[in-house]
């Protein structure tokens, strides 16, 4: 759109004014234009303000004409000085009163009493029966008024006391009433450590009346012992106990405890040699080692009493009083029979014989003792075949030739018989 067209309506003091846009299709739209408000010119009087009555004042819009009234505040008064019209004294105040000058308006307000002035006539001491004072005098009316300087004084009667003798008060002379004794009880409750005591006493003069009881120390009242510190394998502990009416605590050590020793490892005693247990604390973790004697050999005869076929100890001693294997004079060992097998004990009364077809091919022997008696083995063919045979024992003395290739995988074992 093309606006070109433009229409105004002016604003006046009180209403808006409006521009107004038209295009040639005959579309328009309006802008607003502010009114303008009064212009309005300087205040005029129109009635003078005075000290009793308000006055006037008007103004004019220079475009409009439009009229503004306002009022003008009363004029202070005009008054005259001060003027009493009553004195005032010591006690009652007085008046005065000024006038306005030009509408005569009387204000009138009060003068303050001026108060005494006094003068001190009299002045005297304090006594046991009376206050001491100064007595004032005012130099314009007379009026009398007095002051305490001092209160009354204590009587004076010495060292006695009231509820023992009559007395006089050394300062004024009068006399002191004698009353009896006001009696209460007092005392101290014994404690754990000190003893207590109840005595009847005066309250006015302090005397003790009557014997006094005593009461022991009551001890202290100490409950059960409890733990404040534990006890370990290294160190001591600490118990402690409290008193039920002080609340003093005492304490105590507790013993070292016992280690609480668990086996980590053991070294089994032979016959010929020592053992030993170690031993570690669960708790602190220190060691110790207990030593396992020996174990006494115990001969055992019953060791090789197999198939009734003689009888020897483990460790190789025979029992020479024991078995049923006989070697006669042919030199011949009877009382073995084929499958009897296990374990043969020759006893100490063979000789040193020729051994050959004696145990050949008996696979049943696994063991072969030989007493301390046989001195000599010289044909090793005696146990040949013998495919389970695991060892021989021997003197330590025995004469063995040498042990040929097709001996079977057995051990000699030496014994020494003697020890």
């Amino acid at each position: 759109h093309v606006y070109d067209n433009i229409e105004e309506i002016p604003a006046d003091c009180l209403n808006s004014g409006w521009t107004i846009y038209s295009c040639e299709c005959g579309d328009s739209y309006m802008e607003e234009n502010p009114a303008l408000g009064h212009a309005f010119g300087e205040w005029q009087a129109v009635t003078a303000a005075t000290c009793t009555s308000e006055g006037a004042e008007k103004r004019f819009c220079e475009r409009c004409g439009e009229e503004e009234v306002r009022s003008i505040p009363e004029t202070e008064h005009v008054f005259s000085e001060w003027t009493a019209t009553k004195e005032p004294d010591c006690t009652e105040s007085g008046s005065q009163e000024r006038i306005c000058s030009v509408c005569h308006t009387t204000e009138t307000a009060e003068i303050p009493a001026v108060g005494h002035k006094y003068v001190l006539v009299k002045e005297r001491p304090a006594t046991c029966a009376k206050n001491g004072k100064k007595i004032f005098e005012c130099s314009v009316c007379h009026d009398i008024k007095e002051e305490i300087t001092e209160d009354k004084l204590d009587h004076d009667f010495g060292e006695a006391l009231p509820c023992e003798e009559r007395v006089v008060c050394i300062k004024c002379g009068a006399a002191m009433p004698t009353v009896p004794h006001t009696c209460a009880t007092r005392g101290k409750e014994a404690t754990c450590t000190e003893s207590g005591y109840t005595e009847t006493y005066c309250t006015v003069c302090g005397k003790v009346i009557g014997d006094r009881t005593e009461s022991a120390a009551l001890g202290h009242d100490f409950g059960e012992w409890e733990t404040d510190i534990a006890a370990t394998c290294v160190a001591e502990g600490v118990e402690k106990r409290v008193c039920s009416r002080c609340g003093i605590s005492e304490t105590r050590a507790i013993p070292v405890t016992e280690h609480e020793w668990e086996e980590v490892f053991v070294l089994p005693a032979t016959e010929t040699s020592e053992g030993k247990t170690t031993y570690k604390c669960s708790i602190c973790h220190a060691e110790k080692e207990e030593t396992i004697p020996k174990i006494e050999h115990v001969h055992d005869y019953d060791y090789v009493s197999i198939y009734g076929v003689g009888v020897a100890c483990s460790c190789g001693r025979v029992n020479a009083n024991e078995g049923n294997v006989i070697i006669d004079s042919s030199n011949t060992v009877s009382g073995i029979r084929e499958g009897s097998g296990g374990v043969i004990v020759v006893p100490n009364t063979a000789y040193a014989v020729n051994w050959e077809s004696v145990f050949c091919y008996n696979s049943q022997i696994e063991y072969i003792y030989f007493g301390k008696n046989i001195t000599a083995i010289d044909n090793l063919f005696a146990f040949e075949g013998c495919d389970n045979l695991k060892a021989i024992y021997v003197s330590s003395e025995c004469y063995i030739p040498v042990v040929p290739d097709f001996w079977p995988d057995m051990e000699i074992i030496r014994v020494d018989y003697n020890s």
